[in-house]
């Protein structure tokens, strides 16, 4: 997760540590949300978002384990990890807000709104 403005914690990229329930510092540069707003296709609003979630995931892993169906798992437990965080935003009433810029328009979807 990139945090940007969360009280108590410096700016960076985080990892959480499930087990441990923590967090692990990955990397603090200081012009570091410049390169993430650029990979998100030059977002203006991801500078001023309190904090940005990626997923990742080692295809590989999951293909190794359950075969072919390997890829179409790890696609579902990346939806059910979404929807987790969307759950928990709307326990603590935070708004969950999706920005879709394209060329010639820009797009607001409020999925809730508390």
């Amino acid at each position: 997760m990139q945090v940007n403005h969360v009280h108590g914690l410096k700016p960076g990229i985080y990892r959480f540590l499930a087990l441990k329930h923590a967090l692990m510092v990955i990397d603090q540069e200081d012009k570091l949300i410049d390169k993430i707003t650029e990979a998100c296709l030059g977002q203006s609003f991801i500078k001023d978002a309190a904090v940005v979630f990626f997923w990742a995931a080692v295809k590989e892993g999951m293909v190794w384990r359950y075969g072919e169906r390997g890829y179409r798992y790890l696609l579902l437990d990346a939806g059910h990890v979404c929807q987790n965080l969307y759950l928990s935003a709307l326990v603590i009433e935070k708004f969950i807000i999706y920005r879709k810029e394209r060329v010639g328009y820009s797009k607001w979807k409020i999925f809730w709104k508390l």
